[in-house]
C-alpha cells in the first residue's frame, strides 16, 4: 500500500498538521487524490509544493542537513524532516 506526502519543493520539508491529541504530525495520504484535495483545502501554492509517494520521496527527493552533536561535537548528517526529539544536535534530544 502506497502512502503519499505533500512537501515543499525548495526545502523538501513535509507539511504537518496539528492534531489535538498527539500534537504535530506529518500529513500522510492514502492516495494522490486525497493529497491533491488537501492541497486545495490548505490553499497551498502548486508552484511551491508537490506530492510524492513516500518511499520514492525518502530515497530520491528528501534533502539532508549536516549538524554537530551537542554533547560529543561529532559532525553527522540527518534528513530535514527529523523531529527535534530525535536530533542529537538539540537540547530536547538530550533532556529526554
Amino acid at each position: 500500500m502506497n502512502i503519499y506526502v505533500i512537501f515543499d519543493r525548495e526545502t523538501t520539508k513535509i507539511t504537518r498538521s496539528y492534531k489535538k491529541s498527539t500534537g504535530w504530525q506529518f500529513d500522510i495520504f492514502k492516495s494522490i487524490a486525497t493529497a491533491k484535495s488537501a492541497m486545495t483545502r490548505k490553499k497551498l501554492d502548486v508552484t511551491k509544493f508537490d506530492i510524492a509517494e513516500f518511499d520514492y520521496f525518502k530515497k530520491n527527493i528528501e534533502k539532508t542537513d549536516t549538524k554537530i552533536n551537542l554533547i560529543s561535537g561529532v559532525t553527522f548528517e540527518q534528513t530535514v524532516n527529523t523531529p527535534l526529539y530525535c536530533d542529537p544536535s538539540t537540547e530536547t534530544y538530550w533532556s529526554m
